[in-house]
């Protein structure tokens, strides 16, 4: 269930870097972006791969991971 929370975390974590850097905070903001980086890249919540998997699809589409995977096409 504290999965769930994670995308909330890292979107707060976009709101703080965008109101450190309208600040001009640039190191808070810079340390911030980081943090949001490694948070990704610890839970793997948004993935940031262009390339398609299929090769029938669309090979310069964005893909994103998303929670709900058992009926993805």
């Amino acid at each position: 269930m504290e999965a769930l929370l994670i995308p909330w975390v890292l979107l707060l974590l976009i709101l703080l870097v965008a109101v450190c850097l309208l600040m001009k905070w640039w190191k808070t903001g810079v340390a911030i972006a980081i943090a949001l980086l490694l948070v990704n890249w610890y839970w793997q919540v948004f993935s940031f791969g262009i390339c398609s998997l299929d090769k029938h699809k669309n090979p310069n589409c964005l893909r994103v991971m998303t929670w709900n995977i058992c009926c993805a096409d």
